[in-house]
Order: structure tokens, then sequence, then C-alpha cells
């Protein structure tokens, strides 16, 4: 019978999932809801609703002083918790004191206490170290300039290209060299094989984007220009013919045309041009070297 059932039985399936272990659960809460239950006949006899017997008569029945699980039981009924009848306190230790003598046939056997071996930490296997020859060490940032126009004495590398491959290699010409004019600016002798390009956005800085090609190689591709340096360097060797750079114009910027700052330095020469560009027309510039006499 549970408190709660009607004239019809509950499926199994509900009742497990709605009850689960709720009684071994009543089971551990059960000793601190009978001090609980002590405490309130306690107060019911010091204010007076209770007379002294049946607080003493209600407490007793309750549970003794410090009740715990081993003392109560769970049953089926509505009083699903009860209490246990356990032997007197002065019972239980005179049973826990009387030992039974051991037969005067039996033989004592002396048990040698275990041999403990000696325990070997294991040791981890030597570690190989690879050596690995003729790794380059990464790329090292350099700091940006921040200056309109550079000084000599200020640097700037993360976007800074380097051109390996020999200027004499032929290279078919892409497409966007020949679909648009390709209109000379000047070109430029130099004395160094070694060419640092700087290139900035010229005037309002707009959004104003190019792609710069060397002897119809692609060098830079969609760099935006700032007032910070893109730097390049490229290498003029000895030919029969000037070296081509090219710069082309990937949008107009916010404030059409495309304009930017080139600034070229050949040892402790500098030139210095403003390059107008558009999608029709390209900008180039020639170099070529002479040796210094």
């Amino acid at each position: 019978m549970k408190l709660w059932q009607k004239d019809k039985a509950s499926l199994k399936e509900v009742e497990f999932f709605t009850v689960g272990k709720d009684r071994e659960f009543d089971l551990l809460l059960a000793p601190f809801d009978v001090l609980g239950s002590i405490a309130h006949v306690t107060m019911l006899g010091h204010v007076g609703l209770l007379e002294k017997k049946e607080k003493e008569l209600l407490a007793k029945k309750k549970s003794p002083e410090k009740p715990d699980s081993s003392q109560l039981a769970v049953t089926p009924g509505p009083d699903s918790v009860v209490i246990k009848k356990t032997a007197p306190p002065s019972l239980a230790k005179k049973k826990a004191t009387v030992k039974k003598p051991a037969p005067a046939s039996a033989a004592v056997v002396k048990s040698n206490p275990p041999v403990k071996k000696p325990v070997t930490a294991a040791v981890p296997p030597p570690t190989k170290t690879v050596q690995k020859n003729n790794v380059p060490p990464p790329p090292t940032a350099k700091a940006k300039s921040n200056s309109m126009v550079p000084e000599q004495s200020r640097h700037r590398s993360d976007s800074s290209i380097k051109i390996t491959a020999p200027a004499t290699v032929s290279v078919p010409q892409p497409e966007v060299l020949r679909t648009r004019t390709n209109e000379l600016l000047k070109t430029i002798t130099v004395s160094h094989p070694n060419i640092e390009l700087r290139l900035y956005d010229d005037g309002a800085i707009d959004n104003d984007t190019v792609s710069v090609y060397y002897d119809n190689k692609l060098i830079a591709s969609k760099v935006r220009l700032t007032d910070q340096a893109v730097v390049i360097h490229i290498q003029v060797e000895p030919s029969d013919h000037p070296h081509q750079l090219v710069m082309v114009a990937e949008n107009l910027g916010d404030i059409p045309p495309n304009t930017s700052l080139l600034v070229v330095r050949d040892g402790e020469k500098r030139y210095e041009d403003r390059i107008i560009s558009t999608e029709q027309k390209n900008v180039a510039i020639r170099f070529q070297y002479r040796k210094p006499e």
C-alpha cells in the first residue's frame, strides 16, 4: 500500500522512473529525520503542550539518542522507516568480549612475514637526437617605417620581397601587360646590382592597391599602399637589354586615379618618382646596369 496509490495499479516503468531508489536514500536520511522528530517532541514538552511522561515516552519511542542507518530498516508499508530491535549495550559488550577457546589439539602455525622483493625503477631508453643540417633559420620581421618619405636609416621588411631568379630568364608576358598600355616613365642607369625599391601611397591614403612585375615576373601581388614603406629588392644584372619594372593598378582607390610614390635606392643614390596608373594604363620604369669606372 502506497500513500499515492489509486484504485488502479501504476505501471512498473513509471513507478521505477518516479521512485527509483528512494527507499535506499530514505534509509540514509532517516537518522536525521528521527533526530528532528525527537527535537520536535522536546520542544512540545518544553512549551507545555505535552506532559513530561508523554514527552519521554514519545522521544524513547522514536529512537535512541544517536540513531544511525544500521539501527533502521525500510518496510514496504506507508511507515517505510522503522527502528530495529537491538540488544542492550551491556549485552552487546559481553558478546563482544567472549572468546571461544581454541581446541587443545589445534596446532599453532606461525606465518613468516612476506619477503619484499626489491623494486627496480624502469630506466627509460636513451633518446636519440636527430640533427638537421642545412635548415635555414626562420625569417624575422623588421620594424615598419613611420614616415611618409623614407629616411636612409629606416627599413621595413614585413612586406619585403627579394628576387633570387636570374633576370636574364625569359618569361612570357602576362595578360595584364598585354591588354593594357605600358607607358614608359623613365630609364634609370644603376651602378649596383642590388637595388632597393620603396612604395608608398602618394597624397591621401585611399586604399590604392598595386601589383608589381619585374621582367614579366610577378614580384608583389595586390599590395595595399599606405604611408608605411613596402620594400622590394630587385637584381639588375648586366644585360644587352634593360630590365623593366611595371606598376599595375589593381583598383583606383577611394579617390581615382591610382597614385603611388616610388623611391629607388642605388647605393648612396636616391631616385623618387610619382606614378599615376589606371585600369587601362600601366607605368613602366627601365633599369640598366653600368659597372662603375
